[in-house]
């Protein structure tokens, strides 16, 4: 009985034996590992391509079907992924390049997983992390309301200054809001900012029902994110001031035509404003000047005047602007409506350029009137003279021969 136990055992344990023998065979006959794992450039750029460097080698005992999934991600997304499936015979290796172009800057990390054909048997993975970097800028935003001081319901006129201190110009998306107690006011627009360049932009926004101080604030965003922000402060009052001025209606220039025109502005309030300013919007900034450019303060009831020159570059399109000017001072702000046409140069103007206003016109027609006026009186006294030359002649003749016939008789 022992001795068949015994037998028993022996046989117990030699399978044991023979099965962990087995399966360490088939683990080291099915197995992989990842021996490099590396990105370059050092420093990868956004929208420039990165090249992911990736190694495999075959530790098996046996040739082995493989599959390679690799995943990029970004602030915890998956922002690319790829499988890769191959063969490899034992103690062989095989080198992979992908290519990947970021979107945005910023870490990102790069997983790679090697299993078998299948995917049920994980062999190795790596890890490592790389941040994208951006050759753009650095770049810089002020924004300065044009008035500190507006009543509610009115659009509040800002100059935004953005400058580009990179090597590369770019349009980038700026952002400008007004936090009111019970909503966020924003608008956006894209601006192209040059290299090494500063760029300004008039804007009109939207503010606040209530009174009080309030920010403005301005931000440029790129690839999502905010990459420089600036404020200034406003203050919303209810208390009534008045400006008045005149502006044109219509003004029509041909490419390469200058203008200039006064502007009268006369404060109708009972105090004094100050830093008066005349803008001009909705046009280049480039095709106009105001002189001067402010007048550092105007009594009750004075009257201050400012130049407005606009010069249409010979290049302009065809086209018409409507045309917002704003006398503007740090208590009150006053807008009127124009309209700037560009006429063709091959079209002659049907109305009065603006080049010449309209009471010359009226003068000069009027002259004209008088003047064919005259100059007809004279004509028809000279026609008469002309006419009465031959009677004159013929009345002579005869008295001649009248004066012969008596001295013959």
């Amino acid at each position: 009985m022992e001795k068949q136990n015994i037998i028993m055992n022996i046989r117990i344990g030699t399978m044991i034996l023979s099965f962990i023998l087995l399966s360490s065979t088939a683990l080291a006959q099915e197995s992989g590992k990842i021996y490099q794992l590396s990105y370059s450039p050092a420093e990868p750029v956004v929208f420039d391509v990165t090249t992911i460097s990736i190694g495999i080698e075959n530790t098996g005992s046996k040739i082995q079907n493989y599959l390679m999934y690799l995943q990029m991600i970004k602030d915890g997304k998956i922002v690319h992924e790829q499988e890769f499936t191959f063969t490899l015979e034992k103690t062989k290796g095989i080198f992979f390049t992908p290519q990947y172009t970021p979107q945005d800057i910023g870490g990102h990390e790069v997983i790679v997983r090697l299993y078998d054909k299948f995917k049920l048997d994980l062999f190795d993975t790596q890890i490592i992390k790389f941040n994208v970097i951006s050759h753009l800028g650095p770049f810089d935003i002020s924004i300065n309301p044009l008035t500190t001081r507006i009543r509610p319901g009115i659009l509040l006129p800002a100059t935004l200054l953005l400058e580009n201190k990179g090597a590369k110009g770019i349009d980038v998306e700026v952002r400008v809001s007004v936090n009111c107690p019970d909503k966020e006011l924003t608008q956006t627009l894209t601006v192209f900012v040059p290299a090494n360049n500063q760029t300004e932009r008039l804007v009109s926004m939207q503010i606040c029902e209530q009174e009080g101080l309030f920010d403005i604030l301005a931000s440029i965003i790129i690839f999502n994110k905010t990459w420089v922000s600036s404020s200034s402060q406003f203050f919303v009052n209810v208390s009534y001031i008045q400006l008045q001025f005149d502006a044109p209606e219509k003004i029509t220039l041909k490419p390469g035509e200058s203008y200039s025109f006064p502007i009268e502005v006369t404060n109708l309030g009972n105090q004094k404003i100050s830093d008066l300013q005349f803008i001009i919007q909705r046009i280049p900034l480039e095709w106009q000047k105001t002189s001067p450019s402010s007048i550092i303060e105007v009594e009750p009831h004075e009257k201050v005047v400012f130049i407005v020159n606009i010069t249409v570059p010979p290049d302009a399109e065809t086209k018409s602007y409507e045309v917002r000017m704003t006398a503007v001072a740090e208590e009150v702000l006053q807008r009127k409506i124009s309209t700037l046409e560009i006429a063709s140069l091959a079209a002659l103007p049907v109305v009065p350029s603006a080049g010449i206003p309209i009471v010359t016109y009226i003068l000069i027609s009027i002259s004209s009137v008088i003047s064919l006026a005259i100059g007809g009186g004279i004509l028809r006294k000279y026609l008469k003279r002309l006419q009465r030359v031959p009677i004159q002649k013929k009345r002579l003749e005869i008295l001649n021969k009248i004066k012969e016939k008596i001295k013959r008789s």
